[in-house]
């Protein structure tokens, strides 16, 4: 408790797990009033458990000026899931609710070419995560670390055959994600980005498919053009809602 009181009074900038925190709700909601009461300048970023998040967790954020960094999806494809041996984040719908309600730019962590996965469920969980309610994404590739079971042994976790990676261990290539279909990762991740932002285009468009439908559009527009078809959503223009 001292060290935190010290970090919230004199540091630039405190990132703070909040599975550090001793793992029940009670515990980091006191350590928050903490650095709460201590905070003068100093910018916090913590790495929420949905589990503990209230109204009251949001509540001591914000006395704390703090903000969650982001929430980790990853992927809601639960084959990913079991193989990559994590729970399912998404799951979680209406914590993940009450986080963006109060915090509304925390962004999805997700996780291009996990064991198990694929570029069709690559696209189903950038889809799930629209339909969340996301509006910030951050997409990164899939990296080898040292010490863990996939460095141990790729192949085995990566169906088989000859898995591709850099000298720093991003993954390049693997049996789901060959080169071959590279193009098809690359337009998804723009799509998202540029989708994520449009929640008002996101409720109009929940009849006919919510995050899927956005994505799908996202997909085959210019950024202009999205922009602009956004606008004639929000105007609800008869002849545009009938081709759309």
């Amino acid at each position: 408790r001292p060290h935190l009181d010290q970090a919230a009074r004199h540091g630039p900038h405190l990132r703070i797990c909040d599975a550090h925190f001793g793992g029940s709700a009670a515990r980091a909601k006191r350590s928050l009033g903490v650095v709460a009461r201590s905070n003068r300048r100093t910018s916090v970023k913590i790495h929420p458990d949905l589990a503990h998040f209230d109204d009251g967790y949001a509540r001591l954020a914000r006395e704390a000026n703090a903000e969650p960094t982001s929430i980790g999806v990853q992927t809601t494809n639960r084959a990913s899931l079991r193989a990559i041996r994590r729970t399912a984040t998404h799951d979680h719908r209406e914590a993940i609710a009450r986080v963006l309600s109060h915090f509304p730019r925390t962004p999805a962590d997700l996780i291009v070419g996990l064991p198990g996965d694929d570029p069709e469920g690559l696209e189903r969980t950038f889809a799930d995560v629209l339909s969340m309610g996301f509006r910030a994404v951050n997409v990164n590739r899939l990296r080898i670390f040292p010490g863990t079971a996939l460095a141990a042994d790729p192949p085995g976790l990566m169906g088989g055959r000859e898995v591709v990676h850099t000298a720093a261990g991003q993954v390049l290539s693997s049996p789901s994600f060959p080169a071959s279909r590279a193009g098809e990762v690359a337009a998804l991740v723009p799509a998202l980005e540029s989708a994520a932002p449009l929640e008002r285009t996101r409720r109009l468009l929940a009849p006919a498919g919510g995050g899927a439908a956005l994505l799908g559009l996202a997909r085959v527009a210019e950024p202009a053009d999205l922009m602009r078809i956004r606008g004639c959503l929000l105007d609800r223009r008869p002849a545009l809602a009938g081709e759309f």
